[in-house]
């Protein structure tokens, strides 16, 4: 009995470090406030297929992080509302070459 539990342990310590790990790698998006001061909140909503990062007011000066782990489908875009302008465009999509965001300091993409 103990020795099943034991491989119990195991396998289930290995499950629960694979689904935090990031197997292809792990990619950060920032999104930032750099409007004038005093301006009006910037709204900002972003998704992928599979996840909702809900809306967010950001202030001047305020920002937004996400990471995730990079996966053969990624994609993400965000929706961004100031005043009576909007945009909305992808910040990542695994589609991508990789060159474009190969920096010294790691994978950095504008």
């Amino acid at each position: 009995m103990a020795k099943h539990l034991l491989q119990f342990f195991i396998l289930f310590s290995i499950v629960v470090f694979q689904s935090q790990a990031c197997f292809i790698g792990r990619i950060t998006f920032h999104v930032r406030n750099a409007l004038p001061k005093n301006s009006p909140s910037l709204k900002l909503h972003c998704a992928s297929g599979s996840r909702e990062l809900g809306y967010h007011n950001l202030s001047v000066g305020q920002g937004f992080s996400y990471d995730f782990c990079l996966t053969l489908t990624s994609l993400f875009f965000c929706h961004l509302w100031w005043m009576e302008k909007d945009i909305a465009f992808e910040v990542f999509n695994s589609d991508w070459p990789q060159q474009w965001c190969e920096t010294f300091e790691g994978f950095i993409c504008y």
